[in-house]
């Protein structure tokens, strides 16, 4: 079950289930909780770090943009956009 208080405890396991390489498990856990349309901010930014964390920093940087587009003084949202596009090579990003 996902309880919105509990959003640092699901958040520190999608990181810790990435690092064992379980990215379906860990971006299972970012999802919504049952009856709600959108997860908290803090897990919809975690499962765009899962995606860069499979390897897809474009997917990624793209999932971040939308989040940062709804909560744009989400700090740690830009700070792993400036790491993924550090990471790419795009100055422009």
């Amino acid at each position: 079950k996902h309880f919105p208080r509990f959003v640092p405890a699901l958040d520190r396991k999608a990181e810790q289930l990435c690092a064992l390489r379980r990215f379906d498990d860990a971006a299972a856990l970012c999802e919504p909780p049952p009856g709600r349309d959108a997860a908290p901010v803090a897990l919809r930014g975690r499962a765009a770090w899962v995606v860069a964390q499979r390897g897809d920093l474009p997917a990624a940087v793209r999932a971040m943009k939308q989040v940062l587009a709804d909560e744009p003084d989400y700090t740690w949202g830009w700070r792993q956009l400036e790491r993924w596009y550090e990471a790419m090579n795009d100055l422009k990003g």
